[in-house]
């Protein structure tokens, strides 16, 4: 099934219109399936277009419920915090459609996006969030830092991230912080974190902490870019800028980092190493996946599904590898 929704993640990309928001990466979960035109069936169609009103309405986030146990269905939407409404929108929009066509009558199931992510479940996940294993999937550049710059590089990066994580808890209304540092005359680390907003202070410092750490390990180390996806929080770094309007944070090595409301741009910068996103492509071009599949109900499995995206042109080779 994982090679199935790989596949069809890529091909949707060939076809799907340039301004088409692209999965970044789709899961199903382990509770089986559900009947169409079921009863499950027809709450899951009333919690999708709760969950598209709902998050438009209020500032890209919205998590509910619908119908009765044995047949209730929950929801959790997210759109990422530098995006407006209509992009907000036009993602949510198309993750509903997307995650139908990429896991199939599941009951269960999550899907990502560069702007937004949505997941549901038949489980009650989100009673009491679980922050402390969140992070379901790790995608990395294949570019390294090079050798001269790797320990500045994971010091810096890891010390970005951290602020930003200081940042995001003391900004309660948005749980959400960007910034950047600079590690080398035009060479500068870009980062983003962000939680849900109904999470507390301290389950979103929990949830990001963990991303902190894993800037310095395996498969994250040494690498010019990176990000961990969950449910409940995300972070991401490059050495582009990949987000919208000025950083909220930004300092360097010999000085303590501060929150800068009116931040002045900075200079224009050679190209960076690694060039943005295409929008034709599910994931970057030099980009591998981690992925530690589990359900949305606390559930999972001990199997790692490394993907290895090979980008030429027109053809793209996908290799799924089990590790027990």
């Amino acid at each position: 099934m994982a090679v199935l929704l790989h596949l069809i993640v890529f091909l949707a990309s060939l076809f799907f219109p340039t301004a088409t928001a692209i999965p970044l990466y789709a899961i199903n979960g382990t509770n089986g399936k559900f009947i169409s035109n079921s009863v499950y069936s027809s709450n899951l169609n009333l919690l999708f277009s709760s969950l598209s009103s709902n998050a438009s309405a209020a500032a890209g986030f919205a998590a509910t419920s619908t119908g009765r146990v044995p047949d209730r269905v929950y929801g959790h939407t997210l759109c990422r915090g530098d995006t407006n409404i209509a992009t907000c929108r036009s993602c949510i929009h198309t993750a509903v459609s997307d995650i139908q066509l990429l896991c199939p009558n599941f009951k269960d199931a999550i899907i990502w996006y560069d702007d937004c992510q949505l997941s549901y479940s038949s489980q009650d996940f989100l009673y009491a969030p679980n922050v402390t294993s969140d992070i379901q999937i790790l995608m990395f550049n294949n570019q390294n830092v090079p050798a001269d710059q790797l320990l500045r590089s994971e010091i810096l990066t890891a010390a970005l991230l951290g602020n930003l994580s200081d940042l995001a808890v003391r900004n309660k209304s948005r749980l959400f912080a960007t910034g950047e540092t600079v590690l080398s005359a035009g060479n500068i680390i870009y980062g983003l974190v962000q939680c849900a907003p109904d999470l507390s202070v301290g389950g979103c410092r929990t949830c990001l902490e963990g991303t902190v750490d894993a800037t310095t390990e395996d498969p994250l180390k040494g690498k010019m870019g990176g990000r961990m996806l969950g449910i409940w929080c995300n972070m991401r770094y490059e050495f582009y800028k990949f987000y919208n309007g000025s950083s909220m944070l930004q300092f360097s090595s010999d000085q303590s980092p501060s929150p800068s409301p009116s931040l002045q741009p900075l200079p224009p910068t050679p190209l960076p190493p690694i060039p943005p996103p295409s929008p034709l492509s599910p994931t970057p071009p030099t980009q591998n996946v981690t992925h530690s599949p589990v359900d949305s109900s606390n559930g999972g499995s001990n199997n790692v599904d490394i993907v290895l995206a090979i980008t030429i042109p027109i053809v793209v080779g996908l290799v799924r590898i089990a590790i027990a």
